[in-house]
Parts: structure tokens; C-alpha cells; sequence
């Protein structure tokens, strides 16, 4: 919490004091100049840098010694970095890189923001009428749209993390900062007793430990709101501990009360009462919503802003489309003008067409618009389709139903564009990444030894890719059956005697369900294939599979990745005890030690050898203690513990030189230590042993990247897309790459 004094100081003798990085200095091992330091929070110190190759402006955040030996804020400061950077969006501040001081102490590099916060300018006492706050909030609702799209909580959302700057002819563009306390959406528990973030902002379902989701950050947005609209935030009083209890206790004032010289139209009012709710239920839904109510708002006072052409928020189609239709346009008085000048010469124009005998046909005007999900633009008849695809896809609705699929809408957009004479990029994205995204289900279905149930995601696949040859054979379709296996009628029919069928859908439905973290859905199609699998053999199997990933996460560590899974097992199979118990958290009981749970496939391969073998070539192999340092090494990496990591991978080519992960987790030990040469060696060692793995050519490219080796990072990209197409994000690397 941000409160002073709060928090008691820890001995720092055995780290040593924390230095200000040297102005004017290189960071050892890195292409970064300290050049002033901007400030100073709780966990880290931010510097001004320069790229010294790039001559380009960055943010350097470095944790302090006083944090560095708390794990948890160690772990926290990096999962601040990897949030960040996984956020794509013009209204999140983006990460760039990572690395390690020689005292050990972590920073990362982000973009450089030449702007000031929301807060200073509150602060000041600058007033914000509904013509200014409305562009910020709606900015600031996509920001949150993008954290929550990712399955994160920013969980700190005020006005101090709010930069306003210049984008263009126009000023107070916003950039959201400062995922230091960012929670994932999955993780979140009931009952925890420490509650992080600024007591004026933060949720009454955190204060009261009952959990928290994206409604909290929803309940945040409003306070900064009504704050930006009236000067004051809502709940505040000298102490913390009263303003917690104020968000518990408390209805907010009404607008009017708290600034009384100021004026509030009712809807945006009433929208902003709304996000601050005690129930979370009571909030709007998510983040769209919301911004699609300040629309509402700001139509029905009549507003015009210079930031109109923001892309309207993706709610339903009737929805948008009826904001289209009534939201102002910075084009709009233009437009009328243009209208009312031309209609004093339309005669005219009709009367020389006739003379000439020649009247053209109408020239047809595309209205397009740009759709964040896929980054392409679209014809605003087909965005609205391609939109809905993505939605469908987040909620794992592919195929079925089909009038609610993501297959139905792609198929509708593309419609859409065939009569408009055009292609959509949307919809051929919304096709690759869908069929990605089954094609990766059905992997992971193989691993666990699921081969019926794969294949149901490999069709799946199929039905947005039915040219690619590689999924027909994975999905057993011979070239001649693709249109018996494409046509809309048989698919739909499903007769009774398909039952069998209908099962391993419903099966698959629930891995897939379960592994996005959807337990709801999961259960609903437990309910269904009950039903159907009348024996019971369908659910046994998925359960078995199930049971094989929940052991392996929870034997190296990792309750809360296993607890879920667990969970649905228990649904499963309720004779599972152990199961019942892992899913709620507490000790196995005894009597379930005395069925051991399955092996997973990798433990299996590992005890098949369990003492040292020596291979064709005389080399001494020793799989089982191999498979166990790299394992190991996997924990220690995602704890960010550097040092015991390399130790286990280290260990793991000792034990097996074949072993290809210990290579590889090396690189990115080496990569992550910014030492790049030494992360270019172990990449190569990684790639001799495994010429296939998609992941350790990209390695590779990113190591030779760092050292400025383009051509060979570009060749090393190129590499890993041949083996996995469709990879977005090594693409986009080697289009950067290429743009060099």
C-alpha cells in the first residue's frame, strides 16, 4: 500500500547500500547511458537512458537493494516487465529489454514518455470540463481493455500512473504506466491478506479480501473519474485505514455536492456511479462497456472533441452500429459543408452530364475503420464481423454453435468483403490465429496420449484452413473427402447415431475450456457429455489425461497451475480423493498415498533409464537425472533465480550432453543476464541437438538481434517460421529485423 512508514525497513548490510547508477556512464554488459534520474517509488528508481546505437530516448527502472531480497518483489518487479511487454496497445507505455547490474539488481527499458501525469496536473488544481475528461477516460478504458484482454489486473490504476502527452497535432494523448502490483486475472485468490496499491483507489472486494477480477480496475477507473471531473476523489481522509473503510461504508457524493461550481450532465454521472459500485456484479461488465457508455454520454450532451475519431469501443453490432451512426465525427461540419455546396451545383452537374450524353455510375465510398484486435483496416461492414470473431475466439466458441462460432462470423466478414469487391486482412487473421490456436490444443491433446480428442481440435482447425494438407492428414481426411467434410448441411445434421462423436467433442471442449481457466464451461460441458458417455469411458480417459498434466505441475512446484485442473478432474471422476483434495488446496489424505498418481510422459521417458546408459557413440547418458536438473532449472528461471537456474542446466549437460533443453536453457539464462555472446554459443549448442524446435532458432535470432548480427538474426527467424508459420510474434520480429 502506499501509505508512508508503513512498511518496516530491512537490513541492508548484506547487499550493500543503493548506489545511483554513474550520470554520463554506460551500464556495464548493456548499450544503455544514464543520462539524469527521473524519480524514485517504492520498489525501483527510474533513469532517463539513451540506446547508444540507436541514439534513442529511454526509461530505465532498476529494483532497489531494500526489495531485491524480498523474492516476492523481486518476482513482482519482473512480472511488471513481462506484463508490459506483452501488452500491445498505443495507450500502454511498451517495454523494450531487460537485464542485470554487476551488483545484482535487475531493470528494465521502457518507452520514453515526454509528457506529465494526470495526478501532477490534479494536483495543480487544473480542471477538467466533460469536452476534455471524456477523450482521457475513453483512452484510458482501451488501456484497461488491452491489460484485461490479457488476462491481467493492473490493480493500481490512478492518476499518478496516467501520463497526458503530445501525439501529433493534439495534446493529451494517454499512456498508462507502472504494472508494478499487476495481477493475473487467474491467479486471483479470496482471503489474501495483503492488499497492494493507493488506499483512494483501490476496490472494497480487495480491502475485504474476497478476491478481485478485471471489475476491480473497473472500480478504480471511476474514482479517477470522478476525481478528473471534480477536483476530489470520492473516498479520502488523513489516515488510511479510514479511507479503506470509507469504500466499504460509503456511497460516494453525488458530483454536484463534492464540486458545486462545476456542472455534470446526468448520464455521465450516472455511468460513473455505476463503476463505482460496492458489488462488483452491480459494475459494467468490462471495460468496453464502459467506454461505450461515455459515448453515450457525451451524444446526449451534445459534445464535440478533437479526439472523435478514437475507434469506437467492440460491444455488440447493434450497439456500435448505432453509435457510428450518432457519434460526432471531427470530419462531420466539413462534410456538411461539403454537402451544401455541392447540392447548389448538383443540377448543374446532372444537366452537362445529359448534354454530354454521358452519366457516370456512382463511384462506391468504402468507410473504413481500424480494428485494434487484428491491427488491420477494415470496411466498417466487415469490422464489426471481424470483431465478433475475436470475441468468439477468446470464449473458445471456434465452431459450435455455428451462428455464434467464430468460423460463422470470419465467413460473415468475408461476405461482407466479397461485396464490396475487396479481401479482408481481418478475417485471413482471424482464420491463422484460430487455427493456431486449435492446432496447439490438439498438440498438447497428442502429449497427454489423447489422440481421439486431438483429432476433434485438428478438424476443427481444419474448417478455417481446409487447404492446408498437413492439417487434413493430422485431422485423417483423405484430399478427396475435404468437401464431404466441409459441407454445412452433413455437419449440421448430427444424428443420433453420431453420439460417439458428439462425445469427444464435448471432451476435447472441456481440455480446452479448462485450459483457459473457463471452469464454468468446462462443467457446463462435463453436464452434456455425462449424457452422452453413458459408460463413463470418455470421461475416464479425459480424466487420466488431466491427471497426468495436474501431477506434473504439481510435483515441480506449482499448486495454483495444478489446483484448476484438479478441479475438473474431481468433476470427473469424484472417486478421485486426491484429486478432491489438491482441487481445494489441503494436504492429501493418506489413504490416497496408496494409488500413486500416473507418470507424466517425460517422467516415463525418464525412468526407462534409470541408471546411466552409454549410447552407439560411447557416450555416458544418464536421461533420468538429466530431465530432473532441467526441470528444476524451468523453477528456478520462473522464479527469476538466475544463479541456481544455470547451476541445474548446467548440471542436466553434464548428466545427458545429448539433452537439448539444458543447451537451450542456458541461452536463456545468458539472454536474460544480457550476455549475448555467451547466449548466441548455447543457442547453436541447442539447436545442433534439437534442428527442429521452432523455439531455439528464435532464441538464437534474439540473441544475434541484441549484438546488432541482423542478417543473421533475420536468417535465424526465418528458420524458426518455417517450422512454426504461425508464430505472430517471431514474425513480427523478423519484420523488424528486415525493416533495418
Amino acid at each position: 500500500m502506499s501509505v508512508t512508514g508503513t512498511n518496516p525497513r530491512i537490513a541492508l548490510s548484506a547487499i550493500g547500500p543503493d548506489v545511483d547508477l554513474p550520470l554520463g556512464q554506460v551500464i556495464p554488459g548493456s548499450r544503455y547511458r544514464i543520462l539524469s534520474r527521473i524519480g524514485r517509488g517504492g520498489m525501483g528508481a527510474v533513469y532517463e537512458a539513451e540506446h547508444v546505437d540507436l541514439q534513442k530516448r529511454v526509461a530505465l527502472k532498476v529494483l532497489l537493494n531494500q526489495t531485491a531480497v524480498d523474492a516476492k518483489r523481486v518476482a513482482a518487479f519482473l512480472r511488471e516487465a513481462r506484463t508490459a511487454s506483452r501488452i500491445s496497445s498505443p495507450y500502454i507505455a511498451d517495454v523494450t529489454d531487460f537485464g542485470e547490474l554487476s551488483d545484482g539488481r535487475v531493470y528494465f527499458v521502457m518507452e520514453h514518455i515526454e509528457g506529465t501525469s494526470l495526478g501532477r496536473l490534479l494536483r495543480a488544481g487544473v480542471a477538467f470540463d466533460e469536452t476534455r475528461a471524456i477523450p482521457i477516460l475513453r483512452q484510458l478504458a482501451k488501456a484497461l481493455g488491452a491489460v484485461h484482454e490479457k488476462g491481467v489486473a493492473h490493480l493500481d490504476v490512478k492518476p499518478d500512473n496516467i501520463m497526458l502527452l503530445e501525439r501529433g497535432h493534439r495534446s493529451e494523448a494517454v499512456k498508462m504506466v507502472d504494472f508494478g502490483i499487476a495481477g493475473l486475472l487467474e491467479e486471483s485468490r479470496s482471503g489474501t491478506k495483503t492488499i497492494s496499491g493507493t488506499p483512494e483507489y483501490v476496490s472494497p472486494e480487495r480491502i475485504s479480501a474476497r478476491g478481485y477480477d478485471h471489475r476491480s480496475d473497473i472500480y478504480s477507473f471511476g474514482i479517477v473519474a470522478y476525481e478528473l471531473l471534480t477536483g476530489l476523489a470520492p473516498f479520502r481522509n488523513p489516515t488510511a485505514v479510514e479511507t479503506l473503510k470509507l469504500h466499504l461504508e460509503k456511497a460516494p457524493l453525488p458530483m454536484a455536492m463534492t464540486a458545486p461550481d462545476r456542472r455534470f450532465s446526468s448520464r455521465l454521472e450516472e455511468t460513473i456511479l455505476q463503476c463505482l459500485e460496492k458489488d462488483p456484479a452491480d459494475r459494467p461488465a468490462n471495460m468496453a462497456t464502459v467506454e461505450a457508455l461515455l459515448c453515450e454520454a457525451q451524444i446526449g450532451s451534445g459534445l464535440s472533441t478533437s479526439w472523435d475519431d478514437l475507434e469506437l469501443p467492440p460491444v455488440d453490432d447493434e450497439w456500435r452500429r448505432t453509435l457510428a451512426e450518432r457519434m460526432p465525427s471531427p470530419a462531420g461540419n466539413r462534410r456538411k459543408i461539403m454537402i451544401w455546396a455541392s447540392s447548389s451545383s448538383a443540377l448543374v452537374a446532372i444537366l452537362v452530364a445529359l448534354y454530354f450524353g454521358v452519366i457516370r455510375e456512382p463511384k462506391v465510398v468504402i468507410r473504413e475503420v481500424r480494428v485494434d484486435v487484428t491491427k488491420t483496416t477494415e470496411a466498417a461492414e466487415v469490422a464489426a464481423w471481424v470483431i465478433r470473431a475475436e470475441q468468439a475466439v477468446r470464449r473458445q466458441h471456434f465452431v459450435d454453435p455455428f451462428d455464434g462460432s467464430a468460423l460463422s462470423y470470419v465467413e460473415r466478414a468475408e461476405s461482407e468483403a466479397k461485396k464490396l469487391g475487396i479481401v479482408s486482412d481481418g478475417a485471413r487473421y482471424m482464420r491463422t490465429t484460430a487455427a493456431a490456436s486449435l492446432m496447439a490444443l490438439g498438440g498438447e491433446l497428442d502429449a497427454l496420449e489423447l489422440f481421439e480428442l486431438s483429432i476433434v481440435k485438428y478438424r476443427e482447425a481444419l474448417r478455417f484452413l481446409p487447404g492446408d494438407l498437413e492439417l487434413q492428414a493430422r485431422a485423417q481426411i483423405e484430399p478427396g473427402e475435404i468437401e464431404v467434410f466441409l459441407d454445412r448441411a452433413e455437419w449440421s445434421r448430427r444424428p443420433a447415431s453420431k453420439r460417439t462423436r458428439r462425445a469427444a467433442e464435448l471432451a476435447a471442449n472441456v481440455y480446452a475450456a479448462t485450459r483457459k481457466g473457463m471452469l464454468s464451461q468446462a462443467r457446463l460441458s462435463i453436464e452434456e457429455l455425462a449424457k452422452l458417455d453413458t459408460s463413463g469411458s470418455e470421461r475416464s480417459r479425459l480424466a487420466d489425461g488431466l491427471r497426468r498434466m495436474a501431477n506434473a505441475a504439481w510435483d515441480e512446484g506449482m499448486p495454483k497451475n495444478a489446483e484448476p485442473l484438479y478441479e475438473v478432474i474431481a468433476t470427473l471422476d469424484p472417486k478421485d480423493i486426491r484429486s478432491v483434495d489438491r482441487a481445494r488446496g489441503t494436504p492429501t489424505r493418506v489413504v490416497a498415498e496408496t494409488t500413486k498418481p500416473k507418470p507424466t510422459p517425460v517422467l516415463n521417458a525418464a525412468r526407462k533409464a534409470v541408471a546411466p546408459v552409454v549410447d552407439d557413440a560411447g557416450m555416458k547418458r544418464d536421461v533420468a537425472a538429466a530431465v530432473s536438473s532441467v526441470n528444476a532449472g524451468r523453477v528456478a528461471m520462473k522464479g527469476a533465480k538466475f544463479g541456481p537456474a544455470e547451476s541445474a542446466f548446467r548440471a542436466a549437460i553434464a548428466a545427458d550432453p545429448r539433452n537439448p533443453e539444458g543447451f537451450g536453457g542456458l541461452a536463456e539464462v545468458s539472454f536474460e543476464k544480457a550476455r549475448y555472446e555467451e547466449a548466441v554459443e548455447w543457442a547453436r549448442q541447442a539447436v545442433r541437438r534439437s534442428p527442429k524446435s521452432a523455439r531455439y532458432h528464435a532464441l538464437l535470432g534474439d540473441s544475434y538481434f541484441k549484438l546488432f548480427r541482423t542478417a543473421e538474426a533475420a536468417s535465424s527467424y526465418r528458420l524458426s517460421l518455417s517450422l512454426d508459420p504461425d508464430n505472430r510474434e517471431v514474425a513480427s520480429r523478423l519484420k523488424q529485423v528486415e525493416g533495418r
